[in-house]
């Protein structure tokens, strides 16, 4: 976050990012001991017409569409993020059960499975690298890549992408 913010200082009007990278999961606090997890990221700010929650879910209705296919499913539920004022997480209807409930997405689950987090950009970030906070609007996701990948590919089970396998992923 902290080199996106500096990039960010410049003299823009309108910032948008996308990036890849690898996020180091805290074991005390993801019970996943410290297993690298890859994740994309996303931002855009603007200092012009501002930018609604509206933007936000536009935004990320289309890419899944185009990801996933026209007929796929999203939805919103309210969360918190600590850089993001409102947070949301981005569910998608589950696409090996089409939202019955299933070993994938869990039986209570509804058929949604989890995806991002996304949100506004919260006035503190804003205030931050020295923006006006009432000029200046945007939002920002971010999510896990074996999910995305996961779903894409209808591969049921996350381990398998961290087994090593070769026959398994000698298919991508």
């Amino acid at each position: 976050m902290k080199g996106i913010l500096k990039r960010v200082t410049m003299s823009l009007i309108t910032f948008l990012a996308i990036s890849t990278g690898v996020l180091l999961k805290e074991p005390a606090t993801s019970g996943e001991g410290g297993r690298p997890a890859p994740e994309i990221t996303g931002q855009t700010w603007f200092n012009a017409d501002p930018l609604r929650m509206a933007d936000l879910k536009g935004t990320l209705e289309q890419f899944f569409k185009e990801f996933f296919g026209p007929k796929t499913e999203i939805r919103f539920a309210p969360s918190f993020y600590p850089f993001v004022e409102p947070g949301a997480v981005v569910d998608v209807r589950c696409f090996f059960c089409s939202g019955k409930g299933c070993s994938v997405c869990g039986p209570l689950s509804g058929g949604w499975l989890e995806v991002l987090g996304a949100g506004m950009v919260h006035p503190n970030v804003f205030r931050a690298v020295g923006y006006d906070p009432r000029r200046w609007t945007g939002f920002a996701f971010g999510g896990g890549i074996e999910r995305l990948l996961m779903l894409r590919h209808g591969v049921p089970d996350l381990r398998l992408l961290f087994e090593n396998d070769i026959r398994f992923l000698r298919q991508f």
